[in-house]
């Protein structure tokens, strides 16, 4: 059913809040999870690179306990651009079943329950969105 999950990622903790949903399906599911940072275009990728593969190690390990048979599929990716744009047409050319997503990243908790990378993923997003919620809605304040 979700063959290929894609988890964005800005480095934030809000953002790491997706990964044990993440871990749950992918083992559930056997699926491959494709994790992805969209970096500004000047910016070097090095560090968000080995930001993304020491996140895919613990992944790896934290799978292996529940699939210690089966082969635990992660790949990372580095994007250049506006992050929303870049995601959804990732999202599109590996042909991505599910995009795990929290509601808040590094902006953290704001005067909106949902971040606007979020908000745009889960308004253009050709396939399905999955938004982990951060904040209790009842911490938020209200417009």
């Amino acid at each position: 059913m979700f063959e290929t999950i894609l988890v964005p990622l800005d480095g934030s903790k809000n953002a790491e809040k997706v990964l044990p949903y993440v871990i749950d399906y992918a083992s559930r599911l056997n699926s491959k999870i494709i994790l992805t940072h969209v970096c500004d275009p000047h910016n070097l990728a090095d560090e968000w690179r080995s930001y993304l593969e020491d996140i895919a190690s613990e992944i790896r390990l934290k799978m292996q306990e529940h699939l210690s048979k089966q082969q635990v599929n992660v790949e990372t990716s580095i994007l250049h651009g506006d992050p929303a744009i870049e995601i959804l047409k990732y999202a599109e050319e590996i042909g991505s079943d599910l995009i795990m997503v929290t509601d808040r990243g590094i902006s953290g908790q704001g005067n909106w329950p949902i971040g606007s990378v979020a908000t745009k993923l889960l308004m253009a997003s050709e396939s399905p969105v999955m938004l982990i919620r951060t904040t209790p809605l009842n911490t938020i304040e209200n417009h």
